[in-house]
């Protein structure tokens, strides 16, 4: 590709990314299962990485906006690695919950703070870091993408923002 190629799909590459974190956040609301749960959460979490590769894509032709391009890409690599960590940590959490209760269907879950508390706190600190409680790395990722995407693609990135709310 050259530089002007990779600007055209720049674009797709921004409605891709929105409805990766759009649809994904709302089938992880639907879910009964633990681990779908976890996974959807992941992809729609994933989608700010693509929407950062966007960002940078549309400002690799355009000088105006190779600032939010920078500020995005940042956001999607930090988003890598502390998405990484996080999603790491709740799906091995949500394998000790399978070998202890062999179900992962949260309507028969419930109680579970009673029995494991040290536990119950772990998968807590993980599900607010998996989800970008300020104060953890999930947050300033998914804000620098943010941020970089707002001037780029307002309207895209408002809609994202609803996917972003369905997923916490």
């Amino acid at each position: 590709f050259f530089p002007q190629q990779a600007a055209n799909f720049a674009p797709i590459l921004a409605v891709l990314a929105l409805a990766g974190i759009v649809f994904t956040a709302f089938s992880a609301y639907g879910q009964n299962d633990f681990k779908r749960l976890v996974a959807y959460s992941s992809v729609s979490h994933m989608g700010f990485v693509l929407m950062g590769i966007a960002v940078a894509a549309a400002a690799v032709g355009n000088p105006e906006w190779k600032q939010f391009g920078i500020i995005a890409t940042n956001g999607a690599v930090l988003q890598m690695f502390a998405h990484g960590l996080s999603a790491a940590a709740m799906f091995a959490l949500v394998g000790v919950v399978y070998e202890r209760a062999h179900t992962r269907d949260l309507n028969q879950l419930g109680g579970l703070w009673k029995v494991m508390p040290i536990y119950g706190g772990i998968l807590v600190f993980s599900a607010m870091a998996n989800l970008g409680l300020p104060g953890l790395a999930g947050f300033p990722a998914e804000f620098q993408v943010v941020s970089g995407a707002w001037p780029v693609f307002t309207f895209i990135t408002a809609l994202g923002m609803i996917g972003l709310l369905m997923t916490g």
